[in-house]
C-alpha cells in the first residue's frame, strides 16, 4: 500500500500544480508579469496542498476548507512578492492584508470543485496494486480527469470574462483533447485486452501459494485486485518423472477488476468528452481574437 499511496501523492502533486498554473494564468488580465508571478505562485501554493491532501484520501470534505485557506495563503505571498518586487517596499502593507486575504478566499471557490475531482481521481490510483491493468487504467483516468478539468477552464473563463480565446488557449484545449482522448482509446483496450484474459481463465486452475517457486519462466499478470492465484500449466512430457510445468500465472480476481477498469474507461470517455466539447465550442464559437498571440 506504500507504493500505491506514493503513486497518488505523485499524480495529486503534479495535477493540483498544473490546475494551479493555468488557474493562476487564466485568473488576471493585468502585466504579463503579474500574470506570470501569479500563475508560478499558484502553481506552488497547490502543488502543497497536494502534499497535505495525500494524508486526507478517506477524508474528501475536508478538502474544500484547505482549498480556502491555500487561497489565502496564496494571495498573501503575492502580496509580499507583488510589495517588494513591484513596488520596492522592503514591508509589507498591513492595511491591505485584510483585503488580500479575502481575496484569495473569494478566488480560491472556483478552486474547490476542480480540485475536488482530480483528487477523487487521484483516490483510486490507491485502490489497485501498482503496475496492474486496473492500477494503470486509475492512472489514466487521473491525467484524462485533469485534462478536462484544465479544458473546462481555458474554454468557460474567457467566455465569462469576455476576452476571448488566445493561440495559447486553443494550444492547450488541443493538448488536453488529445491526452483526454489518447487516455480513454488506451483505457477501453485495457477493458477489452482484460476480458481476453477471463477466457484465459478457464483453461486455469487454483495455484497454491507454497508452489510459487516453480513458476519462474512462466508469465504472470497481475489483475490489481484481490488475492486469487491461477495458473494454466502443460502436461509433463513424462508421467512419472516429470511434473506439470506452470506456463501462466494469474494473480488476483478477474471481476472486481473488470468493474474498476470498466468503470475508469467510462470516467475517462466522459472526460474525453468534456475536453472535445470545450474545443469544439471554441472552433463554433470564435471570439474576434481568437488567433491573437498572447
Amino acid at each position: 500500500m506504500a507504493a500505491e499511496t506514493s503513486n497518488a501523492t505523485r499524480g495529486l502533486v503534479l495535477s493540483f500544480a498544473l490546475v494551479g498554473l493555468v488557474g493562476g494564468w487564466l485568473s488576471l488580465g493585468g502585466p504579463r508579469q503579474i500574470n506570470l508571478m501569479v500563475a508560478i505562485v499558484t502553481a506552488v501554493s497547490c502543488a502543497l496542498l497536494g502534499l497535505v491532501a495525500r494524508w486526507l484520501l478517506e477524508r474528501a470534505w475536508v478538502l474544500p476548507m484547505l482549498v480556502v485557506v491555500a487561497g489565502a495563503l496564496n494571495a498573501f505571498a503575492l502580496l509580499v512578492l507583488i510589495s517588494l518586487f513591484e513596488k520596492g517596499a522592503r514591508f509589507v502593507d498591513l492595511e491591505l492584508l485584510p483585503l488580500a486575504l479575502g481575496m484569495g478566499m473569494v478566488f480560491s471557490l472556483p478552486f474547490i470543485p476542480a480540485l475536488q475531482l482530480v483528487f477523487l481521481a487521484a483516490r483510486r490510483t490507491t485502490q489497485a496494486r501498482r503496475g496492474s491493468p486496473v492500477g494503470h487504467a486509475n492512472q489514466r483516468l487521473l491525467v484524462a480527469t485533469t485534462a478536462a478539468v484544465v479544458a473546462l477552464a481555458v474554454c468557460v473563463v474567457p467566455m465569462l470574462r469576455s476576452s476571448g480565446w488566445g493561440l495559447v488557449h486553443v494550444l492547450l484545449l488541443l493538448a488536453a483533447a488529445i491526452t483526454a482522448f489518447a487516455g480513454a482509446c488506451w483505457n477501453v483496450l485495457s477493458l477489452m485486452r482484460l476480458r481476453s484474459v477471463r477466457s484465459e481463465l478457464a483453461h486455469c486452475r487454483d495455484r497454491a501459494e507454497d508452489s510459487i517457486s516453480d513458476g519462474q519462466d512462466a508469465v504472470q499478470l497481475d489483475l490489481g485486485l484481490g488475492d486469487g492465484l491461477h495458473e494454466r500449466v502443460e502436461p509433463a512430457a513424462h508421467v512419472y518423472r516429470d511434473n506439470d510445468r506452470p506456463v501462466v500465472i494469474i494473480r488476483g480476481d478477474i471481476d472486481p477488476a473488470l468493474a474498476a477498469v470498466r468503470q475508469s474507461a467510462i470516467w475517462a470517455v466522459c472526460a474525453a468528452a468534456v475536453t472535445l466539447a470545450a474545443l469544439a465550442s471554441v472552433q463554433l464559437n470564435p471570439a474576434p481574437t481568437v488567433w491573437a498571440a498572447l
